[in-house]
């Protein structure tokens, strides 16, 4: 039986004011709200849609900073803008208003104060970087040196995090009892971050989809084995290995991705063939991919330049993979690396990143403190 409410509030993720809304986030998070909202007041029910900009956080400052204007210019500006779009799509806020407003300041101070008076609150003293010169606190996001986790030069001070999207070994298969040999540097490195205090995600490849606990049990990494949407630098990042992406129009490959990332055949194959005879077979079917990938490379140079437009046959079915999922889904930034090419894909709102193989076209990406996303390929100029 339904349950009936006497009345309902609804309300969606708050954009915030530092850039404007993109189809994506309509199509992921707005219009489905909107289309709710419709179907009550269809029934006749009190339903009230509130929405409004976020002008509270570090990416409006980061902005500003950049531009050479204050906070307050930046979120008026981007303010009006989303609020204008949403009114040019139809997206029927009864109340869409900001964060700055009177109203919000009160009710949030309200808040507050009440927790605080129950004494919800535990209070204690901290230091905190201040900028002698400007005469202010400084946020994490705003201090950059070497990360004395990683060493890494440009770090900002609020995170210190790795993402390694796939094919990290030539071959990968764990028994219970049993891991490959080898890869010893590899593993105590990513061991050593880890103890740190680095975040390491490790998204798994095609050839080392087979990971069990291993490698989060003793090398302390985050296992992914599918695509991920993360919020990172207050950007919604879809981050993939992109291995069985576009494949539609390829019904063996569709075959073979279908028997290797069966859990019963990857059962039976654990249990009926021998760890050496395992790794061998495993090793020469990557060879195989390795060598082909390889041809493509000799004939692939220009996928290390600027993307112009023209067509990009090795890395283009991820770009159109990205394409048609930010028509339906609110993305700022995509990373895949299966392709081995390096390349850097901006149509528009569009920002694809494709990192290319490390032992053939070194390359990496660094996403900033304002959620700027570059690829780096060491000894050529960054695209």
């Amino acid at each position: 039986m339904e349950k009936k409410f006497k009345r309902t509030t609804v309300t969606s993720a708050l954009p915030y004011a530092n850039g404007p809304v993109h189809i994506g986030h309509l199509a992921g998070v707005y219009v489905p709200a909107d289309i709710y909202v419709r179907y009550l007041r269809l029934k006749k029910e009190d339903v009230l849609f509130i929405g409004g900009s976020d002008e509270h956080g570090v990416p409006i400052t980061i902005r500003a900073k950049k531009e050479g204007i204050t906070p307050q210019d930046v979120v008026d500006r981007y303010h009006t803008l989303i609020k204008k779009s949403f009114e040019e799509f139809g997206i029927s806020f009864d109340v869409y208003s900001r964060t700055t407003s009177p109203t919000h300041h009160q009710l949030a101070s309200d808040f507050f104060k009440t927790l605080y008076n129950k004494g919800e609150f535990i209070e204690k003293t901290s230091e905190q970087y201040y900028d002698e010169e400007a005469k202010t606190f400084l946020a994490d996001r705003y201090i950059t040196g070497e990360c004395p986790h990683c060493h890494s030069e440009g770090a900002y001070g609020d995170q210190c995090e790795k993402f390694l999207v796939g094919d990290l070994f030539d071959f990968w298969f764990e028994y219970r009892e049993v891991v490959p040999k080898g890869f010893v540097r590899t593993l105590g490195k990513l061991a050593e971050l880890t103890d740190r205090g680095v975040r390491v995600v490790f998204f798994t490849g095609n050839h080392d989809m087979w990971v069990g606990d291993y490698l989060a049990r003793e090398c302390g990494l985050e296992i992914h084995t599918s695509p991920e949407v993360m919020t990172l630098s207050g950007k919604k990042v879809f981050i993939a290995h992109g291995d069985n992406m576009k494949i539609d129009g390829q019904p063996m490959l569709k075959f073979l991705n279908r028997i290797f990332r069966s859990r019963t055949l990857r059962w039976l194959f654990s249990w009926g063939v021998h760890p050496d005879w395992a790794l061998r077979f495993g090793h020469w079917w990557s060879g195989r991919s390795r060598k082909g990938h390889g041809e493509e490379a000799a004939r692939g140079a220009s996928l290390t330049e600027p993307y112009t437009g023209s067509s990009e046959p090795h890395t283009e079915p991820l770009v159109e993979y990205a394409r048609e999922y930010s028509r339906t889904h609110a993305v700022d930034l995509f990373v895949f690396g299966h392709m081995h090419f390096p390349r850097d894909c901006r149509e528009g709102r569009l920002h694809v990143v494709n990192l290319g193989c490390w032992a053939e076209n070194p390359s990496y990406a660094v996403l900033d403190a304002a959620g700027e996303l570059t690829l780096k390929m060491p000894g050529k100029t960054s695209v």
